[in-house]
């Protein structure tokens, strides 16, 4: 019997398409995956037998040339196409950089802009915030600070935020620090996948204290590693 000539293998290599070194890709989304094995001369072999994985996420194993898929998790992946060809040579190509998460997910730089009343003396101002929310775009938190003048004396009121997301729906909690004295209030708002964050909360102690204010901010980066 004749032996089967598989030299059109020979010298062949393997290439990932998509995605790209350092490309992000939405979490739980369905993301394009495509790979193909090209003979001596760069063209394009009729060939489907490629194996996927990662890094970090060791249950990825998708195969074929190309495939939509979304369940990569989350995380910083080195992809790895790989297959065995037909003359025993066994070929594998990796892209580093993938960043798998939440839409959601990211740093965010803004404002607070604060209204209060105290015993009837009242004031205003606003300053600069800070906000991560995670790589599974659930939950955030953030802070900030700024200063009032009243009756003489210039006070830093100082917020520290804890926030919860629902497919765009945030809520949370803010801890105003007035004269040392921790002040509760709620936050409601809306969180956008292209990264704008928007929010207001209240707090209302009769006569003695009021306070209102929004927060504003937007995406800088998807970096979600400062520490809570």
């Amino acid at each position: 019997e004749e032996e089967e000539d598989f030299s059109e293998f020979d010298d062949a290599s393997l290439v990932i398409v998509q995605p790209t070194s350092g490309e992000y890709l939405p979490w739980e989304q369905v993301n394009a995956y495509e790979a193909y094995v090209v003979d001596a001369e760069g063209n394009t072999m009729d060939f489907e037998d490629i194996s996927w994985g990662s890094d970090v996420d060791e249950d990825w194993t998708p195969t074929g040339t190309w495939l939509e898929d979304d369940t990569l998790g989350v995380g910083t992946h080195a992809l790895t196409a790989s297959a065995e060809l037909p003359n025993g040579d066994r070929l594998a190509y990796t892209i580093g950089g993938v960043l798998v998460q939440s839409a959601y997910a990211g740093t965010y730089v803004g404002t607070t802009v604060v209204e209060l009343s105290i015993s009837g003396y009242s004031a205003a101002c606003s300053g600069a915030l800070t906000a991560v929310i995670d790589q599974e775009g659930d939950v955030g938190w953030g802070d900030s600070n700024c200063y009032v003048s009243l009756q003489g004396f210039e006070v830093d009121l100082s917020f520290n935020y804890d926030l919860e997301n629902d497919l765009g729906a945030v809520q949370g909690d803010a801890s105003l620090d007035i004269y040392g004295y921790e002040v509760p209030v709620d936050l409601d708002g809306e969180l956008s996948e292209d990264g704008a964050l928007y929010g207001t909360f209240a707090y209302d102690l009769g006569d003695y204290l009021a306070v209102s204010g929004e927060v504003e901010a937007t995406r800088i980066s998807r970096e979600t590693t400062t520490e809570e």
